[in-house]
């Protein structure tokens, strides 16, 4: 049977100066809706089912149209316990969900390569952004917040860490992931190049589809 999820999401703004505000997500919990009422992000984390790691955040945002994001300056990222919203879905989160009926999980959590919220153009925006900034914090793998990932990033026996960030990802953003203690953690993903693993949504039903089936092998033994 089919469940219903709800997607809920710790949104924020890095501010460089009055010009420069990037919108960002440090994290998506997508939890089984039954459950979601009683979940508090990071009480019980046995309860996470799966990690992905995907490349940034697309399309995803607050379901409440007056929720104002925090601004933050660059230098003082660390998205400890923070409070999440509700928030929409997109296409690369529905495939994550199809894993998550599937598998019958309740609750997977979801961190990328870079917290900068981009649909499009977001190799532009890093360009940017690291021209005015001295660190990669935009980043959950930079060492600014090895703390954050130690609490975000926690594998238990049976669950998955499960790579999805694309072909051909920025190569800075991957060797952050590397030299992180990420990088030690046995990944499982749909490989794509050298350091690339396919991303979930492939812009058509039959290759999303490919995507479900693939993955679903590679983890049958979660």
């Amino acid at each position: 049977m089919e469940k219903n999820y709800k997607v809920f999401a710790d949104f924020y703004k890095i501010k460089i100066d009055d010009k420069n505000i990037f919108q960002c997500r440090s994290v998506v919990e997508i939890i089984v809706d039954n459950l979601s009422d009683k979940f508090i992000y990071g009480s019980n984390k046995s309860e996470v089912d799966a990690i992905f790691i995907l490349k940034n955040p697309g399309k995803c945002r607050p379901i409440n149209p007056d929720f104002e994001e925090e601004i933050i300056d660059i230098k003082s990222i660390l998205r400890l316990n923070k409070h999440l919203v509700e928030a929409s879905t997109d296409q690369t989160l529905k495939q994550l969900i199809e894993i998550m009926n599937y598998k019958n999980w309740n609750i997977i959590r979801v961190i990328n390569l870079s917290d900068i919220r981009s649909s499009s153009g977001f190799e532009t925006e890093l360009q940017q952004i690291s021209k005015y900034s001295i660190n990669s914090a935009h980043s959950i793998f930079s060492p600014e917040r090895k703390s954050e990932l130690n609490v975000k990033l926690i594998i238990r026996k049976n669950m998955p860490l499960i790579c999805a960030w694309s072909y051909e990802p920025n190569a800075e953003l991957v060797k952050l992931f590397l030299d992180s203690q990420a990088g030690k953690i046995k990944r499982f993903g749909i490989s794509d190049g050298k350091y690339g693993y396919k991303h979930p949504n492939l812009h058509g039903k039959i290759k999303n589809e490919k995507w479900v089936k693939e993955l679903l092998e590679l983890i049958k033994e979660f």
